[in-house]
């Protein structure tokens, strides 16, 4: 598995649009990405970050993910949001 975590903060005044935009672009990952197991948002309490962790069969599901259409077009739309973005990505240990 790959795990891709991004933590996002929003400018306040868009944050509330940041997430309407992030919710349908979660759903439209979630429904026609056969890689992709996984798609979580988070929001914190201070109105500013977004959290989001994703769960990918692997790197080569995550790459086909930044480049669909619905991608571009979601980060288009909300790049000019963003304040900061910070990505982590992860490979699972297999325990046995």
């Amino acid at each position: 598995m790959f795990v891709v975590t991004v933590t996002f903060e929003i400018e306040p005044i868009h944050f509330l649009s940041f997430v309407e935009a992030l919710k349908p672009h979660a759903l439209t990952s979630l429904n026609s990405e056969q890689h992709l197991l996984q798609f979580d948002v988070s929001i914190s309490g201070n109105s500013r970050e977004v959290f989001i962790y994703e769960v990918y069969t692997s790197v080569e599901g995550y790459d086909l993910h930044l480049s669909s259409p619905h991608f571009d077009e979601f980060a288009s739309e909300t790049n000019p949001w963003v304040l900061n973005k910070i990505v982590n990505t992860y490979t699972q240990v297999r325990l046995s």
